[in-house]
């Protein structure tokens, strides 16, 4: 992406136990004259490895930016949902993604049940 305007990193685990780094970035933003000679808002997101660069659009810039969140949301839900997990870059803290700063769920409870890897067998967050 030429002009990323934002950018940020997921630590991921998938179904098989393959880590690996997703990476965000939201930028390259344009406009255009949609068909009925509006200006529509196009801004570009990519999300390495689960989604290739692409336009998304909307009536304001700040509506581009909710639709490319809930967008990287979505592709989240959709890889946890299939059995993969997801951390804040850099640690084995799980992220909330339904959080708006997909913020780790850590803290709410004692370290003792968290520390270290999860057992053998059992599920991933």
């Amino acid at each position: 992406m030429s002009e990323p305007i934002a950018e940020t990193k997921f630590d991921c685990v998938d179904r098989h136990g393959n880590a690996f780094v997703a990476t965000v970035q939201i930028g390259d933003p344009t406009t255009r004259e949609d068909k009925h000679g509006r200006t529509e808002y196009l801004i570009h997101i990519s999300f390495d490895p689960f989604i290739a660069k692409r336009p998304q659009g909307g009536h304001d810039t700040f509506t581009v930016m909710c639709f490319a969140i809930e967008l990287v949301r979505k592709a989240l839900r959709v890889f946890v949902a299939h059995g993969g997990s997801v951390f804040m870059h850099g640690t084995r803290s799980p992220i909330d993604i339904d959080d708006p700063y997909f913020t780790p769920i850590c803290g709410i409870i004692d370290r003792k049940f968290i520390d270290g890897e999860p057992a053998p067998g059992s599920p991933r967050l």
